[in-house]
């Protein structure tokens, strides 16, 4: 098979797959070669193998065909909780009311960190996604802030939201308390998954949190809350399977993995967004993510409703953005999902 998969790789021609390409397995890993199709066309039902991070370059893009058979008796007699996002399910905080004003449209509190950029990021993140107000919580940032985002010390009586862990290190101790013993709707990224802080949010289970780990974070988490270690790598080859199991002992909250495919989870419901593209992969663009889920969250929007469409909106600004695939800034990317609608 390795010989076969060097020849037609040193062809130049359209190479297509059938059903699954040559060497992916049935978890969507290559063993440990497989063929780089440029579509892959797949029989009767998508394959969730071919919508693993590891498979993701090798796929090209996905068609699936009946083979002469109605889809409807593939799927019949089968439940599934697992679904494919389409470009369709993207729902914009659009405003279609006159008569409103900034408190109709939510308050999302940014908690600062040590690194304060990230969380001006999520604030700017927000407010371009249609949250009403802003307001960074910090008793002092050094860095000048823009104009339309505000500063408190503590959260505002009328938060109705909290972005939380972006540029995590230390933090004020009756801020935290203040967090933990709110009830707003938080969304949690970045430091938090490396402190046992975190175990206070898990616990929460009449509170809608949301957590948006990369995977050494998720790692992190996994290590600090389940018995059974987990590396980075054991993660990648089984992200679906991690993330079940994740959301079967953690059942109240909503987990959104990071990754080529964004896999979003909640109990035993699982989403993937396959829309995830490399000029993502760059400092802010996890505060950005943050910014969309914590203006969702602010406006009224269910948890899971929130990540799935901040995920949604995050990778239709990434491919909306037609500089050079290297060069997008999380400010482009801020800019392209103002022009969404």
């Amino acid at each position: 098979t390795r010989k076969l998969i060097v020849e037609l790789e040193a062809l130049d021609g359209f190479k297509i797959a059938c059903d699954v390409p040559t060497g992916i397995d049935v978890d969507g890993n290559p063993l440990p070669m497989a063929l780089f199709c440029d579509v892959t066309i797949t029989m009767g039902a998508l394959k969730e193998c071919l919508y693993s991070d590891m498979a993701k370059d090798y796929v090209g893009e996905i068609i699936c065909v009946d083979l002469g058979v109605s889809h409807q008796k593939y799927i019949e007699g089968f439940d599934t909780n697992l679904y494919l996002l389409e470009k369709l399910d993207m729902k914009l905080p659009s405003r279609n009311r006159a008569n409103t004003h900034k408190g109709s449209f939510g308050h999302l509190a940014v908690i600062v960190g040590g690194k304060e950029g990230a969380s001006i990021m999520a604030g700017l993140s927000a407010l371009r996604f249609g949250v009403g107000l802003v307001t960074l919580i910090s008793e002092n940032i050094e860095t000048t802030l823009p104009l339309a985002l505000m500063q408190d010390s503590q959260l505002p009586y009328n938060t109705t939201a909290i972005a939380f862990g972006m540029g995590f290190d230390e933090f004020e101790k009756d801020i935290v308390e203040d967090i933990i013993d709110s009830d707003a709707p938080i969304i949690l990224d970045a430091g938090v998954f490396s402190d046992e802080i975190i175990l206070e949010f898990l616990e929460q289970k009449e509170r809608d949190v949301i957590l948006t780990p990369h995977p050494k974070e998720f790692v992190n988490l996994w290590n600090m809350t389940i018995d059974s270690p987990l590396n980075i790598a054991v993660l990648q080859a089984n992200r679906f399977e991690k993330v079940r199991e994740f959301c079967s002992i953690f059942p109240n909250v909503t987990l959104l993995l990071k990754g080529a495919n964004m896999i979003i989870a909640q109990n035993s419901t699982l989403f993937v967004n396959p829309y995830g593209r490399p000029n993502l992969s760059k400092g802010g663009s996890g505060d950005v993510l943050s910014g969309l889920i914590g203006a969702l969250l602010a406006q009224g929007n269910l948890a899971l409703t929130s990540a799935v469409q901040g995920s949604l909106a995050l990778t239709a600004g990434a491919n909306a953005y037609d500089g050079a695939s290297y060069a997008m800034l999380p400010t482009d990317l801020i800019a392209e999902i103002g022009r969404l609608e």
